[in-house]
């Protein structure tokens, strides 16, 4: 599963990172401007995340995804 969302995140050159630590997961950009149209796109597409100071998003509550649940959140990624 997270071998795909780094897959995902790899695909766009306006992402420069994914990392994560226990259930949370941070998606890394590389300016304010790009931070903005990340989080509207993931949110649009029904995942939930919040702001990660202006360089990126974190996923929202911190959560344990198994391959079923983790088809928006790919999905939306691979389309941003």
């Amino acid at each position: 599963m997270a071998s795909n969302l780094v897959r995902a995140c790899d695909k766009s050159s306006r992402i420069a990172g994914v990392r994560g630590v226990g259930t949370s997961m941070w998606i890394d950009t590389a300016n304010y401007n790009t931070t903005m149209e990340l989080y509207s796109h993931l949110r649009k597409n029904g995942v939930l995340v919040k702001l990660n100071g202006a360089r990126g998003v974190m996923t929202k509550p911190a959560l344990t995804l198994n391959e079923s649940q983790v088809g928006p959140l790919f999905s939306a990624l691979s389309k941003f």
